[in-house]
């Protein structure tokens, strides 16, 4: 199985390349079929025929089918694009659970064939199935669960990524096919980008000063690297090939580059810390004597220390540089200020009125009398304030009243709720009309899940990291060094969800999940039989520890492949029968669900390059009328399609359109100024 992954993954790199910059609905769908059907086929046609009947075999092909669901995301989500749709990475989330929810139905399938189903045992089982509940109760709760559960299905997908990760993988030839696939995957991606930064791109995007590579946007490129950097790092270390390490280390450094020219302010903060992070992972291990006396960690400290140093120089000494170097230093800046406005930001959470006095807005606002009154203004200008502008409301929304205390305004609703906590001043700030998150995952919990909420995120979050640094203390080299990669990845991504919704995202969030799984799946490994070299007293790590080849790892597999032969429980046919049929209706139900607003999407990329030429005005409106016939609930179909009825003059279909958008989101962008317009040219003056 592992040889024939390495043969075919550069035919499915291929195969997602071309259905990423090509036009036709009907080849992308054949194309992305082939994508998940060639490894199957090639599993099927070179599998091994072992002992066992139709049903061991069955199982054996599900488990098969549950690895490649996987690897694809690993190696497909990252690259895949479409430039048709509206949103280009609109894709990722369909392929995303497209798959997931494909495997997850097989796995279903095949406890059914094995005649049991049992999760295995983890301390961050509770924690993750409690915020799991809170986020199916904070969407009963939800005024707006149209847009809820559009939310709940992403969650539950990357929840599902993670549970079947921790079941599916259990050996270390597995955990090599995902990390080594990542890694591979990841340097195509920063080659693209790094590409894209010298003026090469197959694509037009927004800028060329920042690139995305395929990841849709600078910020979702930042978050990517954010978690494969440490990981890279970690493998110099793993591998026990000199030219493993140096083609990790050339990725590693790629990757940091890449990461540089995202001008992304959050990947610039975290990854630094993330690397600390990763240092004090290995110091807590194996000590501080221990640690200067590895050659290996000294060297390594000492390139770091000197790109680091090098890239400072040239960044404050170099005039093409002023702009990164004047980013850099806002970035400190900002991070000053924000520590200095905490005491206020948090004491001072009082509401704006009603009606409020010209005299606190002008300006801006103005700090002295919004204070004096209990309410919070930040003194940052930019986008700096922006963020904060928009945190202080997440703020407020959260502390609303009890309830909202508790339970958030609901899951993924910030989009609706958002507008009714902003300042008046909020658009004086030059902010967006329409604020669709919160840009800090933690304050998007917050308003949205409440206090309880975050509390189940940050209790799962701890437990995972409690219980992993114990494996660490271990003679196998490769495993140790992996999981330092592995957990500074995860810290570091974690830190730079402070000032992003990266976890929300498709572009990083479902490998954000599976390298958690992974760290878990890696810390669960039986250690293998090497030549160590630990201290008696205090059982300390203190040298180099050898490598020597067993054959544990295949031992391994066959203990796993034949132990469900043994275990296998008879369940009456027509019991298979329900559940085979049960699974394809539900999977018919999920695709449809997932398909129709990416196919919105595509209609609404119509409408807007129809929008800009007047003559083309019938066929923008045609293509927004599929749109909403496809997803009734989106909100910004409509919002343009009653742009063009104003622009026709046609103000009875602009009423109609803009007022059962007030049904879906009452405060959303500039409805309320639009529906002033449309009343005046009505004649109705007093509704204007």
């Amino acid at each position: 199985m592992n040889l024939v992954w390495w043969l075919i993954l550069p035919i499915i790199y291929v195969l997602t390349w071309i259905t990423s910059w090509r036009g036709n609905t009907f080849i992308e769908v054949l194309l992305l079929s082939f994508i998940f059907i060639i490894p199957l086929l090639a599993y099927w046609l070179g599998n091994e025929q072992g002992a066992g009947g139709r049903q061991r075999k069955v199982i054996l092909f599900y488990e098969q089918v549950i690895e490649t669901g996987l690897l694809l995301l690993v190696s497909i989500v990252p690259w895949l694009l479409d430039t048709r749709s509206n949103d280009a990475i609109f894709v990722k989330t369909v392929f995303v659970q497209v798959i997931v929810y494909t495997i997850s139905i097989i796995w279903f399938l095949k406890a059914i064939e094995e005649g049991k189903f049992r999760l295995i045992k983890l301390p961050v089982l509770l924690p993750l199935l409690a915020f799991f509940w809170w986020c199916i109760i904070t969407f009963i709760t939800s005024q707006y669960k149209y847009v809820s559960i559009e939310e709940l299905y992403r969650f539950v997908s990357y929840f599902l990524i993670f549970l079947i990760t921790v079941n599916h993988i259990k050996t270390r030839e597995q955990v090599f096919r995902v990390i080594t696939t990542l890694m591979i995957t990841t340097g195509i991606v920063t080659i693209y980008g790094i590409f894209q930064h010298f003026g090469y791109d197959f694509v037009s995007w927004a800028s060329q000063a920042r690139i995305v590579s395929s990841l849709g946007n600078p910020d979702f490129f930042s978050g990517y690297l954010c978690i494969v950097i440490p990981v890279s790092v970690g493998l110099v270390f793993a591998s026990r090939s000199i030219i493993a390490r140096v083609l990790y280390a050339i990725l590693s450094f790629l990757s940091i580059l890449a990461l540089f020219w995202t001008f992304t302010r959050g990947g610039w903060a975290a990854v630094p810390v993330g690397l600390i992070f990763l240092i004090w992972l290995i110091l807590r291990t194996v000590g501080a004597k221990n640690f200067l006396a590895n050659n290996r960690y000294i060297y390594a400290s000492i390139a770091v220390a000197i790109i680091i140093s090098g890239g400072i120089a040239y960044l404050f000494l170099s005039p093409k540089m002023r702009d990164a170097k004047n980013r850099l230093v806002s970035t400190v800046q900002f991070g000053i200020h924000l520590i200095q406005e905490i005491p206020k930001f948090v004491t001072l959470i009082k509401p704006y009125p009603d009606n409020v006095p010209p005299a606190w807005i002008e300006g801006g606002g103005n700090h002295e009398l919004l204070e004096k009154n209990g309410i919070f203004i930040s003194r940052m200008t930019g986008t700096a304030g922006v963020r904060v502008t928009i945190w202080t409301g997440c703020w407020r929304m959260a502390h609303e009243s009890p309830f909202t205390m508790i339970f958030g305004q609901g899951i993924g609703t910030i989009r609706q709720t958002f507008p009714s906590h902003r300042p008046p001043f909020y658009r004086f700030k030059t902010v967006s009309h329409n604020t669709e998150h919160a840009h800090s995952e933690y304050f998007e919990l917050l308003a949205e899940q409440g206090w309880v909420g975050l509390g189940l995120f940050l209790w799962f979050v701890f437990t995972f990291f409690y219980k992993r640094l114990g494996p660490l203390h271990t003679p196998d080299k490769w495993k140790r060094n992996l999981l330092y990669g592995l957990l500074a990845g995860i810290f570091t991504y974690l830190f730079e969800n402070l000032g992003s919704v990266n976890m929300r995202w498709t572009s990083s969030a479902p490998l954000f999940w599976q390298v958690m799984a992974i760290a878990i799946v890696c810390a669960r490994l039986p250690d293998r039989a090497e030549e160590t070299n630990i201290k008696s007293s205090g059982s300390v790590l203190t040298g180099e520890i050898g490598g020597q080849k067993t054959k544990m790892q295949k031992q391994e597999r066959r203990k796993i492949q034949e132990q469900p032969a043994e275990k296998i429980k008879s369940i009456p046919v027509e019991i298979k029968t329900l559940a085979y049929i049960g699974s394809i209706v539900l999977l018919i139900f999920f695709y449809v669900q997932i398909t129709l607003p990416f196919l919105a999407d595509i209609q609404l990329r119509k409408g807007v390059l129809y929008r800009d030429v007047p003559q083309e005005w019938d066929m923008a409106i045609e293509a927004y009328k599929k749109g909403i016939k496809y997803e009734p609930t989106n909100i910004e179909i409509p919002y343009k399609l009653a742009y063009i009825y104003a622009q026709k003059k046609e103000w009875i279909e602009a009423l109609k359109t803009y007022l059962g958008i007030t049904r879906l989101a009452p405060n959303y962008t500039q409805i309320h100024y639009n529906l002033g317009i449309t009343y005046y040219n009505l004649g109705r003056i007093d509704l204007a």
